[in-house]
């Protein structure tokens, strides 16, 4: 008779022993390329195990078999490729001399119920789709008493629809989506059509004051937003053989659109994606399309990733749709960038704290809150200003060094009286102080400069319930509260402010110096000095303005560039300064200076003399 022996891998130094098994396991044939037994093929009529008695302490007694076959000697039985592959099973638990006895006929794990499928997506997550009942869900219906829970919720809902007379009124290729229906606080059951590319619940009668089962009142069938469709299409993509129709058409524009405002309008596009990654997620569509003609008939491989990648690009780009009223009349194409005006409140701190911080904590509260508009944050925005406040507090970590070695030196200097050396002193105190919290500022902030969109949450203090609540009271308008960025505001700027400390203590101390034992005609031009200094200090801060305006309170209207570019400010301020002239001179002005003066008053919003 042929046997099969099992000999385990390593040095035979001794006599053998040989156990056999064949009283346990039924002999098998293997199965050729169309699914049956061929007379002559390889059985297992015994099992011959070979092994040493005696193994290294360093062996794993779990170590690998290696299997040898011969020929059998007559023809086996023919089994069913089930009841083969559950004996296969047995056979190699069995085998296993590590297995408990008890333990031998327990049967595999818990396989997908009858006429459901499991789908696994690209992220590694699963869903189970049933095609009979057109029903969909993520959750585990391998368990008997979540599977029994979704068919009674199929059988009532479908129920319901039918007593409404809306279950004809459907779209013909509806499916029905179950998720957390085992939790009754949190049940969610939704439509999706995916010919019409639209999601609607099924609700009871808002209107209804029945009591009681005897309720007659019909319920109703609402449209979902666009992005609850996308964003169902990506978690329900595996069994999708085409896409949705229009799909590919909204695909393209939107992300051609995307890369034309990459280009055109980086800095105040809504557009979630930068010119970069709408180019990146363009190539790997077209490299998906190409994969998928190439493939052979009938492969649909290919398109459930393509599907699942429009679902998720599209699920992003309609949120941004969503909150700038795309396709109305009120839509923009330009994001929020206006701040909220600082309360009473906040103005009152602000004018105790410009004694100590000169007002600098103001620019970083600004700076921080042009980020987070409205209490959404625009992550890019948030990565550049992480890299401009790492230059500088390097600047004025390099700035304090200079004024520490420059107080060293002016404390060195001869006659230097008590009120100039305190005033040195306080001059290098506070350029050191500028340089540990520079410092400690640089490397808590280092690796925020790629930060993900959660990390620049937790670091910009926005409270969800808090903001949940201001919306609740003012809608979309709703802005965060200034007080939770005022703090945070104050300690970045530590760096900048002791460095201004250190420049008036140092100034002082330098002032101090020149106008002692001096005559009065050294008097005299040293003051001179000092006031055509401070003068034209002040007539730069005058020029500069524009640099300390304050920030935008509204948002841009269309056209804002006609008015707030480079060169069309520089137009509008000459015309202005025309206007001005001519009203002195009596100078006629024209209607096209009229429409223009409008647009500027107006900022940018044209609107009829």
């Amino acid at each position: 008779m042929s046997q099969v022996s099992l000999e385990k891998d390593g040095d035979v130094n001794s006599d053998t022993s040989s156990t056999h098994i064949s009283d346990h396991v039924n002999t098998l044939p293997t199965i050729g390329h169309h699914g049956t037994a061929t007379p002559g093929s390889t059985t297992l009529s015994s099992l011959n195990i070979s092994s040493t008695p005696h193994t290294l302490a360093s062996e794993d007694p779990r170590t690998i078999f290696r299997f040898s076959a011969s020929p059998p000697s007559g023809q086996q039985p023919l089994l069913d490729p089930a009841s083969l592959a559950r004996r296969q099973w047995e056979q190699c638990y069995r085998s296993l001399s590590t297995v408990p006895e008890s333990d031998m006929l327990k049967p595999p794990p818990s396989s997908t119920p009858r006429d459901w499928r499991k789908l696994i997506k690209p992220d590694g997550s699963i869903y189970y789709r049933n095609e009979k009942l057109r029903l969909l869900t993520s959750d585990d219906i391998t368990q008997p008493k979540v599977l029994q829970t979704a068919l009674e919720q199929r059988r009532d809902i479908v129920g319901a629809l039918r007593d409404d007379n809306y279950l004809d009124k459907l779209p013909p290729d509806w499916e029905m989506i179950l998720s957390n229906y085992h939790e009754e606080s949190d049940f969610r059951c939704r439509f999706m059509s995916y010919q019409m590319g639209i999601c609607f619940v099924f609700v009871n009668n808002p209107n209804c004051t029945c009591a009681g089962a005897d309720c007659n009142c019909k319920g109703q069938l609402i449209v979902e937003t666009k992005d609850v469709f996308w964003v169902l299409m990506q978690e329900f993509s595996m069994h999708r053989t085409r896409l949705p129709p229009h799909a590919e058409a909204e695909f393209y524009h939107s992300l051609t659109f995307g890369e034309s405002e990459g280009i055109f309008n980086p800095r105040y596009t809504p557009f979630p994606f930068t010119e970069p990654q709408t180019r990146r997620l363009i190539q790997v569509y077209e490299s998906l399309q190409t994969a998928h003609v190439s493939a052979a008939a009938g492969d649909c491989s290919f398109m459930a990733a393509i599907v699942w990648h429009v679902a998720r690009v599209m699920s992003d780009i309609e949120r941004y749709r969503q909150r700038y009223q795309y396709g109305t009349q009120g839509s923009r194409i330009y994001r929020d960038v206006a701040v909220a005006e600082p309360t009473w409140q906040v103005k009152i701190v602000d004018g105790l704290l410009f004694l100590f911080l000169f007002g600098v904590h103001r620019m970083y509260r600004e700076r921080l809150e042009r980020t987070r508009p409205g209490g959404i944050i625009y992550l890019p925005d948030f990565q550049n200003m992480m890299k401009s406040l790492l230059v500088e507090w390097a600047d004025s970590n390099l700035l304090a060094t200079v004024f520490v070695s420059a107080n060293v030196a002016f404390l060195a200097v001869p006659n230097v009286n008590s009120l100039q050396r305190t005033a040195s002193l306080a001059s290098t105190l506070f350029s050191m102080l500028s340089i540990v919290t520079g410092m400690h500022h640089i490397w808590r902030h280092r690796r925020r400069i790629d930060c993900e969109l959660e990390d620049a949450i937790q670091y910009l203090r926005i409270d969800p319930d808090k903001r949940v609540k201001k919306l609740a009271q003012d809608g979309d308008q709703a802005d965060p509260d200034l007080n939770d960025l005022t703090m945070l505001a104050c300690f970045i700027s530590f760096p900048v402010a002791s460095s201004l400390w250190s420049i008036l203590s140092f100034s002082v101390a330098v002032s101090a110096y020149c106008i002692q034992d001096s005559l009065i005609s050294g008097q005299s031009l040293l003051g001179t000095a000092l006031g055509v200094v401070g003068l034209l200090g002040l007539l730069t801060l005058g020029w500069f303005k524009e640099a300390w305006r304050k920030p935008r309170l509204t948002e841009f209207e269309d056209d804002y560039r006609d008015v707030w570019s480079v060169k069309s400010a520089e137009m509008t301020k000459g015309r202005r300064w025309l206007s001005r002239v001519g009203q002195v001179f009596k100078i006629p002005r024209t209607t096209a200076d009229d429409v223009e003066m409008a647009k500027d008053h107006t900022h940018g919003k044209k609107r009829r003399i």
